[in-house]
């Protein structure tokens, strides 16, 4: 698989978030989603990105 690039459509997949419950990309067809992956809850990099994509959540 190549990288995705902005704008392109990411392929269908399906995960069980941190709860276990499954998330299916199909289900957010037609709306705008941002994906976000990180390596683990304690990376202090990753605490600092979510930190940021929260400050940032009502402009986008």
């Amino acid at each position: 698989m190549s990288r995705l690039v902005s704008a392109m459509v990411a392929p269908e997949f399906a995960v069980a978030d941190v709860f276990g419950v499954p998330v299916r990309l199909a289900d957010y067809r037609g709306q705008r989603l941002l994906l976000s992956f990180y390596r683990y809850a304690s990376c202090p990099l990753c605490n600092l990105r979510v930190h940021e994509l929260l400050q940032h959540h009502a402009e986008w």
